[in-house]
């Protein structure tokens, strides 16, 4: 019943998707769409490839912390593949495959979860961040008072201390987050190395935190280019970052379970807020649905076949 529930909720987004279809001029579309600027696509993948390497080098450095030497290339070609199933599932849950990688390697479950969640926690943290940011920017589009915005973000801190101040029930409600994302025999290896999975993540966290926070924000200003790059070649002017903090909040809300990669919600939240600075809904649409679902998911398909292309076996250790 639950799994069925589950298949259903994942739907909504690709209703709400051929809704937004119906209400385009597919003319306008379509003629959009031959003028694009293809030029803008080389500087793309350009981007494709430093993210990859800068979520290589961010996630080697937890790896590398926890004696686990894995050449860059490697690194690469794994964040290739999960990076493109993370594409193709609701919540980006494809990436959490990594684990799947390290344990071909006979790397301790625990241990392997341990890599996977510290790397994805930055991802999450910094769009929790810069999502506030957006709300404060788009105050007066989304009719939201500023009252209302100070005290979202008092609650956010308090809720950030009352974690501090309650850290040790923290372990406790990641356990049973974990008991809901994990399969029972995965989650039965957790709890019994509850303790070491425990002192892993605190010996792994605070050291590579620095590292970690500067490829992060890597990450993020190549992940901004890329929806400012297909803006241009739609000759769509807009704010570098106006259009940034609206993929900000179009990302936050693709990470809900109601859609297969943000298709639908992404869309929705582009022509709501782009249509306030006077960009037509078939263009709104275009930009949304060409980055992650066109380029964002051929360029990723891409890199992955290459790297398995060129690397033949890119999960086993010498």
């Amino acid at each position: 019943m639950k799994k069925n529930y589950s298949k259903w909720m994942r739907i909504i987004g690709i209703i709400l998707f051929l809704f937004i279809l119906t209400r385009l001029d597919f003319h306008t579309a379509f003629k959009n769409l031959i003028n694009f600027k293809w030029k803008w696509l080389i500087v793309y993948g350009i981007l494709s490839i430093l993210m990859l390497i800068f979520k290589s080098l961010r996630w080697r450095s937890v790896l590398l912390k926890q004696g686990i030497d894995y050449p860059m290339f490697k690194v690469c070609a794994i964040n290739a593949n999960t990076s493109f199933l993370g594409m193709i599932t609701p919540g980006r849950l494809g990436e959490l495959s990594k684990v799947v990688y390290l344990q071909e390697d006979e790397i301790p479950f625990s241990k392997s979860i341990v890599s996977v969640l510290i790397d994805r926690a930055y991802d999450l943290g910094i769009l929790i961040i810069f999502s506030v940011i957006a709300l404060f920017y788009f105050a007066d589009i989304l009719m939201v008072g500023i009252k209302n915005l100070f005290f979202f973000i008092f609650l956010f801190f308090g809720v950030g201390i009352l974690i501090f101040l309650f850290r040790s029930n923290i372990w406790e409600l990641l356990k049973k987050a974990m008991k809901l994302l994990l399969p029972e025999a995965k989650y039965s290896l957790i709890v019994k190395e509850w303790y070491q999975f425990k002192t892993e993540i605190i010996k792994i966290f605070y050291p590579t935190m620095p590292r970690m926070i500067f490829y992060t924000i890597l990450i993020y200003c190549c992940y901004y280019a890329q929806i400012n790059i297909v803006a241009h070649g739609f000759n769509v002017s807009v704010s570098f970052i106006y259009l940034s903090f609206c993929m900000t909040l179009a990302s936050i809300v693709s990470l809900l379970p109601i859609s297969i990669g943000g298709l639908g919600t992404r869309e929705a939240i582009f022509i709501f807020l782009l249509s306030r600075v006077l960009v037509s809904p078939e263009n709104a649409l275009l930009i949304a649905f060409i980055d992650s679902n066109v380029f964002g998911l051929a360029m990723s398909g891409l890199l992955a076949l290459l790297f398995n292309v060129f690397y033949k076996k890119p999960i086993k250790n010498k």
